[in-house]
């Protein structure tokens, strides 16, 4: 029997394949920003800050005319008074020293005069302002409505500073009832202001026989003496604004309007005040 021949099978070499051509749109790449768009975008940017620079200065012009038709300007006193309250008058303290009291019954601008003035008497428990005396007794000499203040301070003795105001003002029929003027804590909580408040409150109306006026800045009224002191009568320090209204809706009987009135003949400045009302109501605040 013939002898067979091992047939070896030979490997075919591998078969090279050329890389299929992609399409651009199959290409996973990030698109760049056009420029145009970047433009585009800052322009609109910039053209909403100017919309709102014009709306923000459009809105100060119109606060601007609504104070302007507000007041009218007094230059007597040098600066603009309300127009809807025709019962004005000032409040001094040592800052203003002693008074010309004679200037100060002439002065007037456009029928415009000073019918009243709150003088401060005391401070604290100990603190007596050195120039009360001399200002309160010519208030009264050239024909002022008169009243006497208390600068309170919250973290004393409500009893003891009430005693002290009331042996200083000596108050008199016709004065206005008087005033605790408070605007800081002290660093009293709500607890302890409510409580020496309360008491200088109590002692003084005993005596006098009449609600003392509260003063303070609207701010302080409203975040700390709102809730237990508004049955009382109000004296509000609010500047610069085209009329005062309290956000509890509270009814104000005084407004201090401006820090800087100036009176020729009187070196410094004056706070200005205007009452809520008539002559006759008034009169219902004093003693």
């Amino acid at each position: 029997m013939a002898e067979r021949k091992k047939i070896i099978p030979t490997k075919k070499p591998p078969v090279k394949r050329s890389p299929i051509a992609r399409k651009p749109s199959m290409l996973k790449t990030k698109t760049p920003i056009s420029e145009k768009k970047i433009i585009f975008g800052t322009a609109f940017l910039v053209l909403i800050i100017m919309v709102m620079i014009h709306l923000s200065g459009c809105l100060n012009e119109l606060k601007a005319e609504k104070i302007a038709r507000s007041y009218i300007k007094c230059r007597e006193f040098g600066i603009h008074m309300p127009t809807l309250y025709p019962i004005n008058g000032i409040d001094v303290s040592i800052h203003q020293g002693q008074m010309n009291w004679k200037l100060l019954k002439e002065v007037s601008s456009d029928d415009i005069k000073i019918d009243f003035a709150f003088i401060k008497a005391s401070e604290g428990r100990t603190r007596v302002d050195p120039f009360f005396k001399y200002n309160w007794e010519q208030a009264e000499k050239y024909g002022f409505i008169r009243g006497a203040y208390h600068f309170f301070l919250p973290n004393k003795s409500g009893k003891e500073q009430a005693a002290l105001f009331l042996k200083t003002a000596n108050l008199e029929d016709g004065d206005l009832t008087a005033v605790c003027d408070i605007e800081i804590t002290g660093g009293a909580d709500q607890e302890t202001l409510n409580l020496n408040l309360a008491e200088w409150l109590d002692a003084v109306e005993k005596a006098t026989g009449k609600k003392p006026l509260i003063y303070s800045s609207k701010k302080f009224y409203e975040k700390y003496l709102r809730e237990e002191f508004s049955d009382y009568p109000l004296w509000i320090a609010h500047f610069n604004v085209p009329g005062l209204e309290l956000e509890s809706g509270s009814k104000w009987h005084f407004w201090q309007h401006n820090d800087k009135g100036r009176v020729k003949g009187i070196k410094k400045n004056l706070d200005f005040n205007v009452f809520n009302g008539s002559m006759e109501e008034l009169d219902q605040l004093r003693i």
